[in-house]
């Protein structure tokens, strides 16, 4: 579901619509949480067991934070005229796919 999500938000992205700032900068959030919750281990699962498994999902965790930045940065926010209400519902969505991943997964 998560991969529909990011093609979604991409092809909306590239369309200029604002739906799609709203959906790529909450994407690119949960899957840097997800990555963050994996390389934790939680609910006692413990996924990574070699060092080059922290160092690989750091770098994708730095490439997901450098995209993110840069969709929030000024001129972006200002070309898909973001609004404080956009903002609540990156945040909605994000707390919501973050307690999913919590508490279901």
């Amino acid at each position: 579901m998560s991969g529909l999500l990011g093609l979604i938000s991409g092809i909306l992205l590239l369309k200029g619509k604002r739906w799609g700032w709203i959906t790529s900068v909450s994407s690119l959030l949960i899957y840097s949480i997800g990555f963050i919750l994996i390389a934790m281990g939680v609910n006692g699962k413990v996924l990574l067991e070699d060092q080059g498994d922290y160092i690989s999902i750091g770098a994708i965790l730095a490439v997901f934070f450098i995209l993110a930045f840069m969709l929030v940065i000024k001129p972006i926010r200002d070309f898909y005229s973001i609004k404080i209400r956009d903002w609540a519902i990156v945040g909605t969505i994000v707390t919501l796919f973050t307690l999913d991943k919590l508490i279901i997964n």
